[in-house]
């Protein structure tokens, strides 16, 4: 059939205006484009979670350890294995913790356990775990900070007293402390009386500037007196702590000479802590938003503020390093995700160039020797807030498309995770080197804030929660009870004594009564 003028035209205008219309039915809009290959991605990666998860039994310490090979065989080889936790009061991150350190010192040879606490306060722990004379209430109190005040870590610690106090076991745990947010006693001791063996005169100079840190009668330095100082009258104190480091330093070859290498390294070390106090102190204020995220590059005036935190990881990870370049052996080091992850966030402050945290530092020096493991949940409670009061929080939901969401959507109750082992390319390997939101909770009250992790990047291995519970904190009326009954056989030998005290005090006075009555009658 053959059509011409109008009628050709019309033919033609309506087998357009036909496929136009055929056309737009089976276009699907944009928005419903991108979310139907939003969902693909993220059931592809889910998939891949389920396929290649672990579960385990529990959280809980005690039992069958049987479930915990799997993640032996992950670890491998590294000799510094980072633990860490989403939150610093979660009771299922606590108790894995301590099942894992278990299992470590008993199949996988780790004589050192480092945490996130004080470097001084680290020599009195270790001394509790190896048969020292302090109880574990005062260690609780007075030793660990109020994070670690929990009946997980009690109960941890007491198993490896216990288990140092074996004799069949002669690789003995040694417990370090990393951090240096306060200064105790134990650290500049460590540095006085090495100098006042080796060289007595630098001792009384080293006295006189560690005065400025410490209280004799106190034993603990605090921050004070750095409140109201300029830059230059906070330099003041690093140069001095700087001063008694110099000294070492310079006569190193005759102090050695005069004592060990052994003994002339720790001093140095103690050292070196007293320095980064001195760095730290004084510039220490309260931070309020996220550290160490690619999205996130905080104005000058934030950085120089958070200086102290910036520069503690940098710190924290150069006192990792000396341990592990001292010989402690293989080593579980607990700390924050935070700390523990492999994440870099390039700084310049206050004339320091820091370019990431803890992890980042210690995978830079070590390679593969160091070990990132986080641990994350999707729902469930956490005390936070230690700071004023220790307060429980509840997350039920999670963002979908955060990785606590994410790693949530298998519904496993608990599993383990090596991303190492994930895909180079396609939309699994997009998800594990892509930033992530990833819920963080520290020391701070609330629920805590989202922050941007990579990963594959920042863990080497996940152990997911599905639902958690708030750490067990220990009550300071309960430690007081607790030391109490620790004590309690000294208590009742000193009731005994001022007793028997007492009653020969009134024999004695009976005596000279009866005698000077009996001189009064003749």
């Amino acid at each position: 059939m053959k059509f011409s003028g109008y009628a050709g035209w019309l033919v033609c205008g309506g087998l357009v205006a036909l496929l136009l219309c055929l056309s737009l039915m089976t276009m699907v809009p944009p928005a419903q484009a991108a979310a139907s290959t939003t969902q693909k991605a993220n059931d592809d990666v889910t998939a891949w979670i389920r396929q290649h998860a672990v579960p385990f039994k529990t959280a809980e310490p005690g039992g069958s350890d049987a479930d915990l090979r799997p993640l032996q065989q992950m670890i491998g080889t590294a000799q510094i294995v980072g633990l860490g936790e989403e939150t610093h009061g979660t009771h299922e991150f606590f108790a894995m913790k301590a099942r894992i350190i278990e299992y470590m010192v008993q199949h996988m040879g780790v004589t050192a356990f480092a945490m996130e606490d004080d470097w001084g306060m680290g020599k009195e722990v270790d001394s509790y775990i190896n048969g020292g004379s302090n109880n574990i209430w005062s260690v609780l109190l007075n030793d660990l900070f109020i994070t670690w005040r929990t009946q997980e870590i009690k109960s941890l610690l007491e198993w490896l007293r216990a288990y140092n106090a074996d004799p069949a076991h002669t690789h003995k745990v040694h417990f370090y402390g990393i951090d240096m947010q306060a200064l105790e006693r134990p650290t500049v001791d460590g540095v006085l009386n090495y100098l006042h063996k080796v060289d007595p005169s630098q001792e009384k100079q080293a006295h006189t500037i560690y005065q400025k840190f410490i209280s004799d009668n106190q034993g603990i330095g605090g921050m004070s007196q750095y409140k109201n100082l300029d830059q230059a009258g906070k330099q003041r104190y690093t140069d001095d702590a700087q001063r008694v480091y110099n000294v070492l330093q310079t006569h190193q070859a005759a102090y050695i000479q005069r004592s060990s290498p052994q003994a002339f390294a720790r001093a140095l070390q103690d050292a070196r802590v007293v320095v980064q106090y001195s760095v730290i102190a004084p510039n220490r204020v309260v931070q309020y938003y996220s550290l160490f995220t690619p999205d996130h590059v905080p104005p000058p005036t934030d950085a120089s503020s958070s200086y102290w935190f910036l520069q503690r990881d940098v710190y924290m990870a150069e006192n990792v390093n000396w341990l592990e370049q001292h010989n402690v052996g293989r080593m579980v080091l607990w700390a924050h995700d935070g700390h523990i992850a492999n994440n870099a966030a390039l700084y310049h402050v206050n004339g320091v160039t820091i370019e990431g945290n803890m992890g980042f530092y210690l995978r830079r020096w070590l390679g593969t020797r160091y070990l990132s493991l986080g641990m994350t949940f999707s729902s469930g409670s956490f005390n936070a807030g230690f700071a004023l009061s220790p307060t429980t929080y509840t997350i039920s939901t999670p963002n979908p498309y955060s990785l606590n969401g994410t790693l949530g959507s298998v519904n496993l109750p608990r599993y383990m995770l090596d991303l190492r082992q994930g895909p180079k390319h396609g939309t699994v390997a997009d998800w594990l080197d892509t930033g992530r939101p990833l819920r963080i909770a520290g020391m701070d009250p609330g629920e805590g804030i989202d922050q941007i992790y990579t990963p594959r990047q920042a863990f080497d291995i996940i152990i997911h929660f599905q639902k958690t519970h708030a750490s067990q904190m220990l009550s300071s009326q309960a430690s007081f009870f607790g030391t109490l009954s620790d004590d309690l056989g000294y208590i009742i030998m000193g009731i005994v004594l001022f007793i028997a005290l007492i009653a020969g005090l009134v024999v004695v006075l009976r005596w000279r009564y009866l005698t000077t009555q009996a001189a009064k009658t003749k």
